[in-house]
């Protein structure tokens, strides 16, 4: 894959709206962009598949194919990511980069692959970018920002309970593209799930068929937080979701993590068991070492330091060594954006 080539087309073709997942690798044969004509020249731009375990998206754009095949209120740019994994089910293969981590260059082919889209997407006026993820623990459907201004709240402020601003990590799809357009990410809940399905579809529309973002009201009491720091648990770890005082490994965290996820934790919160506190980490969005800050070894007990809102806390082991327990959370004022 050392030339990894951008596969651009024009049409969406007719096995698109039925294939399955795992069959789709061979109809594109790698990371595809679709530029889909539309009424009007300016674009959206979603994207969907960086992590080829996240179906979510993809399953929504099957179910509007149609609707973004026919002449849309606006073109559209739709790139399908990492199909490679997407045909193992897997976030990204083992020797693979992340797809949502190769946005801001380097030298692999993916970040090569990265760079043509960013240079054939740069050709056009495009009016919001929208990259749709799934979780792989319990989350509410939320939208994320990359800048506090008012245009990119607003598109946020259109999908899901809560708006979420990060820095970090900084090479994501998002990031990059926000830079140029307004640009979000969508947080579509768990894989698969009807209710995040018919999110992502009802805001494609949406957003295609904006005349413009003076149209859109921020909802009173709409919250936005701002993603404080990451909890990265060391790849050599030995853990668990069993909350096992016993456990003769790393950390047991309690079993239910996940349905923490958007809900204030109080200082003290015991979150597991853990014998070597080495092995996780609190890092933040200037890669300095927190730790101390947010997480605390009391006996046994992983307990919070510090009151914080968490998200993205996932019990999927693969994706904690990757990439990271989850976030750390607080609310900014509304001062800071409007």
């Amino acid at each position: 894959m050392e030339n990894m080539k951008l596969n651009i087309k024009k049409l969406l073709p007719l096995e698109f709206k039925n294939i399955p997942l795992s069959q789709l690798h061979d109809l594109l044969e790698g990371p595809t962009l679709f530029h889909l004509q539309g009424q009007s020249e300016d674009c959206v731009f979603l994207s969907t598949l960086l992590h080829g375990n996240e179906t979510s998206g993809f399953l929504a754009i099957q179910e509007i194919f149609d609707y973004i095949s026919n002449n849309p209120k606006r073109s559209i740019l739709l790139f399908i990511g990492n199909t490679f994994a997407a045909q193992q089910g897997l976030r990204h293969l083992d020797g693979q980069p992340d797809y949502n981590r190769i946005w801001k260059g380097g030298a692999l082919p993916e970040h090569n692959l990265a760079g043509q889209v960013i240079e054939y997407v740069k050709q056009y006026e495009i009016f919001a970018s929208v990259d749709i993820h799934n979780n792989t623990g319990k989350n509410p459907l939320y939208g994320c920002v990359n800048l506090l201004q008012e245009t990119y709240i607003k598109l946020a402020s259109l999908f899901g309970s809560h708006i979420v601003y990060f820095t970090e990590p900084h090479n994501v799809l998002s990031n990059t593209f926000s830079q140029f357009a307004p640009s979000v990410t969508i947080e579509a809940g768990l894989p698969g799930k009807r209710e995040g399905i018919d999110a992502i579809k009802e805001y494609v529309k949406k957003v295609v068929e904006l005349k413009s973002f003076d149209e859109i009201q921020i909802p009173q009491g709409k919250e936005v937080y701002q993603s404080l720091a990451r909890i990265l648990v060391d790849e050599s770890a030995v853990i668990d979701y069993q909350d096992n005082q016993n456990f003769d490994g790393d950390i047991s965290f309690i079993s239910n993590i996940d349905e923490r996820n958007f809900h204030v934790l109080p200082r003290n919160t015991h979150l597991g068991y853990i014998n070597d506190f080495s092995k996780i980490k609190v890092v933040n969005s200037n890669g300095e070492d927190v730790t101390g800050e947010y997480l605390k070894k009391v006996g046994g007990e992983l307990l919070t330091n510090r009151m914080f809102m968490p998200s993205m806390f996932t019990k999927e082991i693969r994706v904690v060594k990757s990439d990271c327990l989850g976030y750390i959370n607080e609310s900014v004022e509304p001062r800071f954006f409007l």
